[in-house]
């Protein structure tokens, strides 16, 4: 990784490619699931994402920038033992509070994640089935439908990984295996249909300060640190508390 930007060497030495392990203490390993955004190869540096998963924000901790390969990757636990879930990109979240007993009072209990009427948004359902090569090996498939909310209330399932991003940049979602979700390749003419490369960091950033509002509303993930000390290396391991 190749910047001078304090944040990313933070975000870089704190994760691993590969995480491995639970705290040392815990009674339960934590399987995880790993997502990345493609960004195009003519931009300069990867911004940062806010991520959401089941009601979670996913801390930076868990994610890795990757400015030579031109990708963002996050870790998040694995949703539900079923094998169907969603992605939904979309620069906003708000939510719909549950109606209070007392009419005149507001409730602050929230009842659902959604979308407002009019507002753009891509939303994707994955199914994780499989299927079998020349040899009869089971390969594991990602079958990824475009589907739209419900069209009278906006509510986001429960089960939805959301990307806090322009829907407009995204091109597609492919590949993916049993812990690695399928891919979401923004556009790679984006730096021509923006303007700049300086166009494209405004919007990253414009998302992560509209992302604030949302991060009030939903908990974090926090993760656990163990240090492993060998006599050729010291590493950082980093696992996610659920």
């Amino acid at each position: 990784m190749k910047t001078n930007n304090p944040f990313y060497v933070i975000l870089h030495t704190l994760t691993i490619a590969t995480l491995l392990i639970a705290h040392a203490t815990s009674k339960a390993t934590t399987s995880l699931m790993v997502g990345t955004i493609q960004f195009p190869q003519s931009i300069a540096t990867v911004p940062a994402i806010r991520v959401y998963s089941c009601g979670k924000k996913i801390p930076f901790q868990l994610c890795e920038v990757d400015h030579e390969s031109k990708q963002f990757m996050f870790r998040i636990p694995q949703i539900t033992k079923n094998s169907q879930f969603y992605i939904l990109v979309s620069q906003e979240i708000h939510f719909s509070a549950q109606a209070s007993k007392n009419q005149n009072l507001k409730s602050n209990t929230i009842d659902y994640l959604k979308v407002l009427p009019n507002q753009l948004y891509a939303f994707y359902e994955l199914t994780l089935t499989s299927t079998k090569d020349a040899l009869d090996k089971v390969i594991p498939k990602w079958i990824i439908e475009k589907k739209n909310l419900d069209t009278s209330t906006g509510k986001v399932p429960d089960e939805t990984i959301i990307i806090c991003y322009d829907p407009f940049c995204i091109d597609s979602l492919s590949g993916g295996s049993t812990f690695e979700l399928p891919t979401i390749t923004l556009k790679p003419n984006l730096l021509t249909l923006l303007g700049s490369e300086k166009e494209l960091q405004t919007l990253s950033n414009k998302m992560l300060i509209s992302a604030i509002d949302s991060d009030t509303v939903h908990a974090t993930i926090k993760p656990k640190y163990q240090q492993k000390n060998s006599n050729k290396s010291h590493t950082t391991l980093v696992a996610p508390v659920t």
